[in-house]
């Protein structure tokens, strides 16, 4: 008894390491990948840059993402772009369900459509937010300095006032969390290539892991 929600974790885990290594092995193109999982999309709300291209996979099931018209009431979901694919059925090896490359700013809702998966509870959302130039890191509203940005190895982060500095991967997940340190080196050989958010003393910036 005690092996089946241990297995199932260990196929979770492996699911969510194929997403930030070989993402583009799934779905073509994709920055991030959205997941159904049981009648739920993991994760349900992520922040993400313009730009970002989102892909969902189907790991089993029949499933879509429609993020047009509310299949619980009926009516649109208002989102600042709308988008929408057919349902695909899995039943062995995961599959792209389509990708979407998200450039209006805002925030998105979308639920998958098919045999009232929305009513069990199949809906998710994410955020747009809006991309910083690697110029308005040195502006005088913002004394953190990080570079070079792009990076492929070690980060330098200059953080004069001691703020705390979080970096966020497109999935909305912690990857590194600092503080109280006036210039500190980051290895970012362990992440994968892709946008990350870098989040200082509220602010938002762009950071560029190739």
């Amino acid at each position: 008894m005690k092996t089946t929600p241990t297995l199932f974790c260990l196929v979770f885990v492996s699911v969510f390491f194929i997403s930030e290594i070989q993402a583009q092995d799934i779905c073509a193109g994709a920055d991030t990948l959205i997941y159904t999982d049981g009648m739920a999309f993991t994760p349900e709300w992520i922040e993400i840059v313009g730009g970002t291209t989102v892909g969902w996979v189907n790991t089993g099931g029949m499933h879509n993402a429609n993020g047009d018209i509310s299949s619980l009431d009926g009516l649109s979901f208002n989102n600042p772009e709308s988008f929408s694919f057919d349902l695909i059925t899995v039943t062995d090896e995961p599959a792209c369900i389509g990708t979407f490359q998200f450039s209006v700013i805002g925030e998105y809702n979308y639920d998958c459509s098919g045999y009232a998966h929305a009513e069990s509870g199949m809906v998710a959302s994410l955020l747009v937010v809006m991309p910083l130039d690697v110029d308005d890191q040195h502006s005088a509203q913002n004394p953190v300095k990080m570079y070079p940005n792009p990076v492929s190895s070690l980060l330098t982060i200059e953080n004069p006032h001691l703020s705390t500095i979080t970096i966020y991967n497109s999935q909305g997940r912690v990857v590194v969390e600092l503080e109280g340190s006036e210039k500190e080196s980051v290895d970012v050989t362990g992440l994968a290539s892709g946008v990350y958010t870098v989040e200082v003393d509220g602010e938002m910036q762009k950071l560029i892991v190739e």
